[in-house]
């Protein structure tokens, strides 16, 4: 009786706090740069507090050269790993729930939960050593799923998230659709998704890998790996969107596309000259195209009102792209010792 008692009683809580944060931000017109940085900023405390309570942490982590051959990419990966399990619950809200995209992207401020591992981390006082979902015992990492991370010897700090994930996942679920029974599949659905698509990485040098294939840009690969498939996402989450856009425009010209070509050429020479392999050589021509055409769409309609939204949160994230790039690039030419 207490814990059905609790339970409503965190239910009206939710309700009351989300609806209150809702209606402050709703008619802001920088409702998507808000939410997005909000979004960053959890995630990089987040970043931060898994760092410094990693049992491979030490005193002297936060060197400057470390943080370019180390620090960037775990904060850039985590970032782009993060939005992508984002995405995949946006599309289920989209796709099953048929909520409107205005409403999903408010799912941004549940980003809140992600700090719940690291508190239970301290309240524990253990060190963690979190890591993906392995291919090679995949019986054992599906269970891990089915049990919340609970038995995990490694990536048992996830368990008070996942509780809270199953718990917020119904209450936003309910907020949109209203239907009991509905909120429950969308829920089950959205964090099934989230283990099975984001807990395994399908293609890596890594024994975890579902694909073993050869890489030899270390931890940068993560990197890029989570920015491809972070876009593949988001295309699909804007599909009918993007679709009507083209009917409705003229994107590329052919001067756009000469540069695009030439420049994608020079990012290919550029990295064919240091041997890297076909994966890797791969991933940052596709996030180097991803970037480009995010500043061809930015160009040419940051003044239409219409896209006004859309182009703060495409900022953003072709930041963290261009920051990638950058680290990228620097890693191979100035500290050179990527290999």
């Amino acid at each position: 009786m207490f814990l059905t008692c609790s339970f409503f009683v965190i239910l009206v809580f939710m309700r009351s706090f989300l609806l209150n944060i809702y209606n402050k931000i709703e008619n802001n017109k920088f409702k998507i740069l808000f939410l997005t940085l909000f979004f960053v900023f959890i995630v990089f405390m987040r970043s931060f507090l898994e760092i410094i309570l990693s049992s491979w942490y030490y005193n002297d982590f936060f060197t400057l050269k470390n943080i370019f051959n180390r620090v960037g990419f775990l904060l850039l990966h985590w970032l782009f790993w993060y939005f992508s399990a984002f995405l995949i619950v946006f599309i289920i809200f989209k796709y099953f729930l048929k909520a409107e995209m205005d409403k999903i992207v408010y799912l941004s401020i549940s980003s809140l939960i992600i700090l719940l591992p690291m508190a239970y981390a301290v309240i524990l006082n253990n060190k963690i050593d979190l890591s993906y979902l392995d291919f090679s015992n995949v019986n054992n990492s599906i269970k891990n799923i089915l049990t919340l991370f609970y038995f995990d010897s490694k990536n048992y700090v996830f368990f008070p998230e996942m509780v809270f994930i199953l718990l917020g996942g119904f209450v936003f679920s309910f907020l949109y659709s209203k239907k009991i029974i509905k909120s429950i599949i969308n829920t089950l659905i959205s964090y099934l998704s989230i283990g099975l698509f984001i807990g395994f990485v399908y293609i890596c040098s890594a024994s975890f890998c579902l694909i073993n294939t050869y890489s030899n840009i270390l931890d940068s690969y993560f990197v890029f790996y989570w920015i491809c498939f972070s876009f593949v996402l988001l295309f699909v989450l804007l599909f009918k969107e993007i679709i009507l856009f083209f009917k409705n425009n003229k994107f590329l010209n052919k001067t756009n596309l000469i540069i695009y070509f030439l420049s994608t050429f020079f990012v290919l020479m550029s990295v064919i000259f240091k041997s890297i392999y076909l994966i890797d050589w791969f991933l940052v021509c596709f996030s180097y195209s991803i970037l480009y055409f995010i500043f061809i769409f930015i160009i040419k309609y940051i003044k239409n009102s219409q896209y006004f939204r859309l182009i703060t949160f495409f900022i953003v994230y072709g930041i963290f792209i261009f920051l990638s790039l950058v680290l990228f690039y620097l890693r191979f030419y100035i500290f050179n010792n990527i290999f």
